[in-house]
């Protein structure tokens, strides 16, 4: 809990230093992108932060595509 504040403390705080240039200059366009990067790189330090394990996208890749190679392997045997 106290990780997952100080990520959010953290991110708040590079908000409050990028976004007020971006703003006066306006860059609303960059301020939208860095905003929704921000956000994507908060909720993954959030994610890692908390106690669960985080899932592999290369196990649901072999998920998918295992039953493919042993058809293959069963036709080319």
């Amino acid at each position: 809990m106290l990780g997952t504040l100080a990520i959010l403390f953290a991110g708040a705080g590079i908000a409050a230093l990028e976004l007020p240039a971006l703003l006066r200059r306006h860059k609303f366009k960059d301020a939208a992108i860095f905003l929704s990067l921000l956000a994507l790189g908060l909720i993954l330090a959030i994610w890692t932060a908390l106690p669960q394990e985080l899932p592999n996208p290369l196990d649901w890749i072999i998920w998918m595509f295992e039953p493919w190679g042993e058809q293959l392997h069963r036709i080319l045997s």
